[in-house]
């Protein structure tokens, strides 16, 4: 018999699918909650769209035209607005992975007040979003206005996707309050007649980071000479939708890479398991987090001046048995890294700008339906802007 996980049927927000930690496999989550919320006035993470219900008093659409897609709002409902509330704060969009966030985006829609909306780049909570200017005022106001214009998206290094999903942050108390209880005078939603999208917005795999001390998610900034703590998701599942197993096989001494089936990730040369997290350092570490796979964190080349750390994600060998994930199970884990003293004896990150905190999470399965082994990579890599390189403020010389 094989080695299949299973688990009862459980209705998890992704919050608490965190604190529950170790689990191994769980149903997609159906639970809501308004709570979800990002810092900086930002868009919630891919991981966690699955976690809001859809109003009726908005709504929303795109349309493609070549390599330009565009973006509608609606107001299907006059809620009688002042000083720009009720009103539209954010208008968020996830596109499907590949291709991931377009080249490129402009806002075109204005607010109450005449200020623009702004365009807001998520790329590792894997959205781009129009986003109001300054305050309420600045929302579009909910007064039954529609065909609003938000903006536009081009990808010009490949074909717009053609599954968008929109989430719709509104700040509306009398709706936010009747949808999910509460005190809240706004709260994320779903534009009328929008599916609740599936876990990963349907891909196979995702993950996400959250930096104890980072200075904004909206881009994700951190400050330079910093200890950072960051902690890393990581999700595979195999959607309700599909009609096959995804099977994951121990590997053999032959096996090459992850062939066999499982996970992969590269962390930046800046960054080393956290001690006191999970894994906590370098090393094998069998039915990792309960999950029935095995984690093996290494540096592959420890000469090397870039001692980047990787890790890997088979099933462990329980007799040769695989594990299987069935339709509507999913396995999540998590990976503490902090950043590390350089050899000149100074707090990574000591350059300013952008940097990449990993590499794609790449997933390789086994399809019941065809025996074939099947890949998917997450896209884009998470990035992190790094702010505060003023040696002269911070008394370091990096010479």
């Amino acid at each position: 018999m094989r080695h299949k996980v299973r688990t009862g049927a459980f209705c998890l927000t992704l919050a608490l699918i965190l604190a529950l930690l170790p689990l191994v496999t769980q149903p997609i989550p159906t639970a809501f909650s308004a709570s979800t919320r990002p810092a900086q006035g930002g868009c919630p993470s891919i991981a966690a769209i699955d976690n809001f219900l859809p109003s009726p008093i908005v709504g929303a659409s795109f349309s493609v035209t070549g390599d330009t897609t565009t973006y509608v709002f609606d107001s299907l409902e006059d809620r009688s607005p002042v000083n720009g509330v009720p009103g539209l704060i954010a208008y968020c969009i996830y596109p499907a992975q590949p291709p991931g966030n377009p080249d490129s985006a402009t806002a075109l829609a204005h607010g109450a007040n005449g200020d623009p909306f702004q365009v807001h780049w998520g790329s590792i909570q894997g959205y781009f979003a129009f986003v109001r200017g300054h305050g309420n005022p600045s929302n579009i106001e909910l007064d039954g206005t529609t065909g609003i214009v938000m903006g536009t998206a081009t990808w010009t290094s490949a074909t717009p996707p053609v599954s968008q999903t929109i989430l719709l942050h509104i700040n509306d108390a009398a709706e936010c309050q009747r949808l999910y209880g509460g005190n809240e005078d706004t709260c994320f939603v779903f534009p009328a007649g929008a599916p609740t999208p599936p876990p990963c917005n349907g891909n196979p795999a995702c993950k996400e980071v959250v930096i104890d001390e980072a200075i904004s998610t909206d881009p994700l900034t951190v400050p330079a000479y910093t200890l950072l703590h960051l902690h890393y998701t990581y999700m595979i599942v195999n959607q309700a939708t599909n009609d096959f197993d995804m099977i994951f096989y121990p590997p053999t001494p032959r096996t090459r890479d992850i062939n066999s089936g499982g996970g992969k990730d590269y962390f930046g040369c800046e960054q080393i398991p956290d001690p006191a997290g999970s894994p906590g350092g370098q090393g094998t570490f069998p039915n990792y987090q309960g999950t029935g796979f095995t984690l093996r964190m290494t540096v592959p080349n420890p000469g090397a001046g870039c001692q980047q750390s990787r890790f890997t994600f088979t099933a462990r060998n329980n007799n040769g048995e695989p594990i299987v994930l069935s339709p509507g199970e999913m396995i999540v884990f998590t990976i503490d890294m902090v950043t590390r003293v350089n050899q000149g004896g100074h707090q990574e990150f000591t350059s300013c700008g952008p940097h990449y905190l990993n590499s794609g999470f790449t997933v390789k399965w086994f399809q019941s339906d065809d025996g074939q082994l099947h890949s998917f990579t997450t896209n884009p890599p998470i990035v992190v802007n790094v702010v505060g390189c003023d040696r002269t403020r911070l008394g370091v010389d990096t010479r």
